[in-house]
């Protein structure tokens, strides 16, 4: 699996309206049958303002890769 380390301190959008910096990623696997693996980034929102208090917590426990979008290149 590649590393998505390089991506640490870059903008993007969580759920297609809420701006954000990337803090860091986690990497989870299955240890058994189907033997999945996902990517977690941790977010920290650019405007608090935009953002309640579940959605601020999600974002910094981690939420799915799938879920980031516009990653500043």
């Amino acid at each position: 699996m590649n590393n998505f380390d390089y991506l640490i301190g870059k903008t993007c959008t969580y759920i297609q309206e809420i701006d954000c910096e990337i803090q860091s990623f986690d990497y989870r696997t299955e240890d058994k049958w189907p033997y999945t693996a996902c990517v977690i980034v941790k977010l920290l929102p650019l405007n608090m303002e935009d953002v309640d208090s579940a959605t601020l917590e999600d974002m910094q426990d981690g939420v799915g890769l799938e879920y980031i979008a516009d990653i500043e290149q």
